[in-house]
């Protein structure tokens, strides 16, 4: 199927012709923009590409700071680059950019892109259950981490953090904690932890306390985070007495880390209970900040779309059967972005 937005073989994000998102510019598109600072979306190379081209670059705030933490791009004082509000658009010769706020993680948002002549396109971009603020658009391209099989669990979000609370106050008693989650997902967590007046500090890296102190800075509750990388004498201090370790990455804890390690994996959510026993002291915990189930048919019904793309891209499991789906239960022409060609 030809059309003018979809989702290119790299990843990039084609909304009409003058806008690409999250990916990789070309000569003949004008502005770049981009949904989050997940890795799978924003990579400096994308950025340094549309800079040499002399392309306008436009993201939040929080994700300028959040991306800042990686890679060594200026994100400072390039003057291609603009950060936008939510619900601030943005004018240009034919068409505006409008950003919504979308409960992914700090600074995530929808993209929507109207031009005069071509009609709304929209990128969910990546997208929380608890999104608020959904406008309506002609074409819409959707997150494809989940397709509606993702919606057999009995247990909430709020539940699963509950749990977790518990096991960690528990554990915590015998042993160290290891808390493994991507990013964001991670930094949510331990402001729904929420017991850092006893326990002020922790431990990680050097980019988990970068993120740390962002999301510190935009008022969520989180404990002071000491980096093995740069504060290794308050790090040796604090392991005289059990404590709590966190990391982005699951290799940085190493394989047995001498404590119970709770993983905070999206893919959990559709066990029959938040956290799962893995093994002895390794625990799989069902949370994500990506929306599932019928909040993904409750998106799209807000948005009201003619024609829908999966994003195959960054969720090759699922962008097929959430297409099928879609087609079946709400009657919109929908294509896995692997069967459009985009013109």
């Amino acid at each position: 199927m030809k059309l003018n937005f979809g989702v290119k073989e790299n990843g990039t994000v084609i909304l009409g012709s003058k806008v690409a998102c999250d990916g990789m510019i070309d000569e003949k598109m004008e502005t770049l923009v981009f949904s989050h600072a997940h890795r799978d979306h924003l990579e400096h190379n994308y950025i340094a590409n549309a800079y040499t081209l002399d392309k306008s670059v436009v993201m939040t705030e929080e994700t300028r700071l959040l991306a800042a933490t990686y890679g060594n791009t200026n994100l400072e004082t390039n003057f291609h680059l603009q950060t936008v509000n939510p619900q601030e658009a943005l004018n240009f010769n034919d068409y505006s950019v409008e950003l919504f706020e979308a409960k992914h993680i700090l600074g995530s948002v929808q993209i929507l892109v109207d031009y005069k002549k071509e009609g709304k396109f929209l990128y969910s971009g990546d997208f929380g259950a608890e999104v608020i603020n959904i406008p309506e658009s002609d074409f819409l391209v959707i997150d494809s981490t989940y397709s509606e099989m993702f919606n057999k669990n009995s247990w909430s979000q709020e539940s699963a953090f509950n749990e977790l609370r518990q096991e960690i106050n528990s554990a915590i008693q015998e042993s160290p904690v290891f808390i493994v989650g991507d990013p964001g997902v991670l930094e949510i967590a331990l402001h729904e932890l929420a017991f850092w007046d006893k326990i002020p500090k922790i431990i990680s890296r050097d980019k988990e306390k970068k993120w740390a102190n962002i999301y510190k800075s935009k008022n969520f509750d989180l404990p002071v985070v000491l980096s093995e990388e740069s504060d290794e004498e308050e790090v040796r201090s604090l392991k005289f007495e059990n404590y709590i370790q966190t990391a982005h990455n699951r290799k940085n804890i190493g394989d047995n880390p001498g404590g119970k390690v709770f993983v905070l994996k999206n893919f959990g959510i559709d066990r029959h209970e938040p956290i799962n026993k893995i093994n002895t002291n390794q625990y799989l915990v069902g949370l994500s900040s990506h929306a599932y189930g019928e909040s993904l048919f409750k998106y799209i019904e807000k948005v009201n779309p003619s024609v829908i793309v999966t994003d195959y891209f960054r969720g090759k499991n699922n962008a097929k059967t959430l297409a099928t789906s879609i087609e079946k239960e709400m009657g919109i022409k929908t294509y896995s972005s692997t069967e459009v060609e985009i013109t």
